[in-house]
């Protein structure tokens, strides 16, 4: 074999090695990316789930504080027990049970927006991978053909000269 074939050798094995090793490294960046989409969406749930306890806890104190200060009124106005205290009452629980169902929405649905944003990232991270390993397939189909008109080539000059 005259060096002209060793060089080609070489260079398939380079363009082989290469096309291999873009395949890897996109598949590396795509896992770790998606691990990190992982992390910051259970992170983002943990932080939307705990503000959701926080918010329940504060509207349940600002409830018994209202009604406490309403209960004082109305003895302080001499109506205690009466009708009007227990629609009072019955208003103000209404009024904290919708805001609770309010809150408790809004809590599932910024918690299913997490998870679908969390889902098109990993998605969006996936496709990305795949477009750079098919791009290193195509690379590497390129390389060949223009490698295999270089063994052509070779061969035709050792025909020539030989």
């Amino acid at each position: 074999m005259t060096a002209a074939w060793f060089l080609f050798a070489a260079q398939a094995g380079g363009s082989l090695l290469q096309a291999r090793e873009t395949s890897r490294a996109a598949a590396r960046d795509a896992a770790a990316g998606a691990f990190q989409a992982r992390y910051q969406g259970l992170m983002e749930r943990y932080q939307i789930q705990r503000q959701a306890e926080v918010d329940a806890r504060t509207r349940q104190d600002q409830f018994a504080q209202a009604m406490g200060a309403q209960r004082a009124a109305l003895g302080h106005a001499g109506v205690g027990g009466g009708r009007t205290a227990r629609l009072l009452e019955a208003r103000g629980r209404t009024q904290y049970g919708h805001a609770q169902l309010e809150a408790d929405v809004s809590a599932r649905l910024a918690t299913r927006a997490s998870e679908f944003q969390e889902r098109q990232q990993i998605s969006a991270l996936r496709r990305g991978a795949k477009a750079a390993q098919r791009q290193a397939g195509f690379d590497l189909l390129g390389d060949f053909i223009g490698l295999g008109q270089q063994g052509m080539d070779i061969r035709t000059a050792q025909q020539a000269g030989g």
